[in-house]
């Protein structure tokens, strides 16, 4: 889950365990929680620190140093812009501030997601359990790690998903990924 502090650019990621982590907060800071898809949970620091949170729908639990309390939160149009074409490009990938491919392509393009677990992160489409093909510069990939390794975000000039890899053969059945660098 997408963390960032309101009117700052500090973002984080939670763990596997949902476990997040700023540097340095004041009173002043607010974190933005990307609830869902359409949503941002918005919450006060205030003198909390070393917090824990629990949300669902209707309600917020944050524990401060072990003392819970029951929060009532404000819920706000997620300022992520959702993706409907399949194409991101340099200026959008500068706007997301994205530090690698699964930052890029978190919350971003409907239908693919990334899958984080305790083996590391996975892209997948139309939640097919195999990753689809990966090509970078007409090289062929099999995974998002091996992309990850050898691609920087900054690097990445534009990103084109095919739902249906048609062209690239039975390779391309759970869709591609079809990345360009800067030449």
């Amino acid at each position: 889950m997408m963390i960032r502090l309101k009117n700052a650019s500090d973002t984080t990621y939670t763990d596997n365990n949902g476990t997040f982590h700023f540097e340095r907060t004041t009173a002043n800071d607010t974190l933005v929680v990307a609830f869902s898809s359409r949503y941002d949970a918005v919450i006060p620091l205030g003198d909390m620190h070393d917090i824990s949170i629990k949300m669902n729908k209707k309600n917020c639990v944050v524990r401060n140093n072990g003392n819970q309390e029951n929060l009532t939160i404000e819920y706000q149009r997620s300022q992520k812009k959702t993706l409907l074409n399949n194409i991101i490009t340099r200026e959008q990938i500068e706007e997301m501030s994205a530090s690698n491919i699964y930052d890029i392509l978190r919350y971003n393009i409907q239908g693919v997601k990334v899958v984080d677990n305790t083996e590391g992160s996975r892209i997948i489409i139309r939640n097919n359990p195999t990753e689809p093909l990966f090509v970078v510069d007409g090289i062929y990939f099999e995974s998002s790690a091996e992309v990850d390794i050898r691609v920087s975000a900054t690097d990445i000039e534009r990103i084109e998903i095919l739902r249906d890899g048609e062209g690239y053969g039975y390779r391309g059945g759970n869709g591609v990924i079809v990345i360009t660098s800067k030449k």
